[in-house]
């Protein structure tokens, strides 16, 4: 069961670092809704509906919320920070990375307190991890634990949980992004860091990638995804090049990982409505952008034939 004990202050500052407290797998939850909710924590039911024995007729459930308990600010800043836990180069999360799948999450090393003093076997943790997606607007969030793993506490988690969020986005549509992949021709990519764009470009076109170059500039000042990464045919590249003299692309058919990918490498704001592909966006083709436009996209289940 959770415990907190903050009778004195030793008590209090251990709990900064996750010692001398104990949660429940559901209060682990009801604490990750205050960062998938904006600050407004919601309290988690394990039930569907319930039904008047009487009638027979489904009584309506009230959503029980707290008051705004954190700022924007900080919430999109633990969002930012979450999300560089998933980074595949992070040493802690990158095994819960997929490519095309807005993750955030954080791992978890716990110690165990019995009869009056922690474990120090070299399994004797319990090893956790919070996922969330898509980052933007969470819509699922996930909570898993092991107990003193038998084998590397690296491994025990990741294999299942990723399958799982693959499972959930096809389920329920978050991303649609989880389209199969029709081709077995992979690559790994170079870095492309200063080189003449046109000379990527053919590159990467007889590969069959899809590069999206960003400016008008005759050199790569930064690349997404970057070297040694494994893509496959039709995958999008994209190539921000030495001019800051942008025009808003055709985002059609676009899944929300691609769009925010690019928002971020030409720093503009944008929001989403709906899920799957893009189906319109605010700004047409052609136009010109900057770090202060915003973009609105809709996105649906409309694809591109």
């Amino acid at each position: 069961s959770g415990n907190i004990k903050f009778n004195y202050e030793t008590e209090v500052m251990s709990g900064g670092f996750g010692q001398g407290i104990s949660t429940t797998a559901v209060q682990q939850l009801q604490a990750l809704t205050v960062i998938a909710n904006n600050g407004v924590m919601i309290k988690p039911h394990i039930i569907d509906k319930i039904i008047d024995r009487k009638t027979n007729e489904e009584l309506v459930t009230q959503i029980e919320k707290s008051d705004k308990l954190v700022s924007d600010k900080t919430i999109s800043k633990i969002k930012d920070l979450m999300e560089s836990v998933i980074n595949p180069s992070s040493t802690t999360g990158s095994k819960y990375y997929l490519e095309g799948y807005s993750i955030i999450g954080k791992t978890g090393t716990a110690q165990i307190y019995e009869n009056g003093r922690y474990l120090a076997g070299s399994n004797d943790y319990i090893v956790s991890i919070a996922l969330m997606f898509p980052k933007d607007d969470p819509q699922i969030i996930i909570y898993a634990a092991a107990k003193q793993p038998t084998h590397d506490s690296s491994l025990v988690l990741p294999k299942n949980i990723t399958e799982l969020v693959k499972n959930i986005s096809k389920y329920k549509k978050v991303f649609d992004d989880t389209k199969e992949i029709s081709s077995d021709i992979s690559y790994k990519l170079n870095t492309y860091i200063n080189k003449p764009v046109d000379d990527v470009k053919n590159e990467l076109k007889e590969k069959g990638l899809n590069t999206i170059v960003i400016g008008d500039g005759d050199k790569i000042i930064k690349q997404y995804p970057s070297k040694n990464t494994t893509v496959v045919e039709n995958d999008k590249v994209y190539l921000l090049t030495n001019s800051t003299n942008y025009t808003m692309p055709n985002m059609y058919n676009w899944s929300r990982f691609e769009v925010i990918k690019y928002c971020e490498l030409v720093k503009m704001n944008y929001s989403f409505d709906g899920f799957g592909y893009v189906v319109s966006q605010s700004i047409p083709e052609g136009q010109k952008i900057n770090e202060n436009t915003k973009l609105d996209i809709l996105l649906g289940n409309l694809k591109a034939n």
